[in-house]
């Protein structure tokens, strides 16, 4: 089974369909009923509102939004990117394109500084195996070749 993190405790935990941990699963709920009846109530109210008015978590509020169990014309509000404040992309996401577009570009960036040793060619792999084989020999001794190259590598 696949291990999440509990957004409630932060708990790592087995994650069998639901989102959130065994120990936190009847706070969800108790919080998931006190939302619905709440949005029943209002149905035009914003997740921002509906946390204020129902002391539910705001993250709470739109995980359950995100999830389908919550169905609110005006929950779908425009999300702020959480570097300069402009509309995000998603909720989930919380960047817009031109931050999304900058942070990828730094990445690859930072990816193109990191310097990797050069790799080694075949032949030069292979060298000390044939200069030990002598010049009088036709037929190339591959099993020089293979403990030379299983040393090689485990050198590394």
């Amino acid at each position: 089974m696949p291990i999440a993190k509990c957004p409630r405790c932060k708990k790592l935990f087995e994650k069998s369909g639901s989102t959130v941990c065994a120990k936190c699963f009847p706070d969800e709920e108790t919080d998931y009923d006190t939302v619905r009846d709440y949005v029943g109530r209002h149905p035009d109210c914003s997740a921002h509102e509906v946390a204020g008015e129902t002391g539910v978590d705001e993250e709470c509020v739109l995980r359950m939004i995100e999830e389908g169990r919550i169905l609110n014309s005006a929950s779908h509000e425009p999300v702020a990117c959480g570097r300069c404040g402009q509309p995000a992309i998603s909720l989930t996401k919380r960047l817009c394109q031109a931050c999304l577009t900058e942070l990828n570009t730094q990445i690859l960036h930072e990816q193109s500084r990191i310097k990797l040793p050069p790799k080694e060619k075949e032949a030069d792999a292979f060298a000390p195996a044939a200069a030990s084989q002598g010049s009088g020999s036709s037929a190339p001794d591959s099993s020089g070749r293979v403990r030379d190259t299983i040393e090689k590598k485990r050198r590394l």
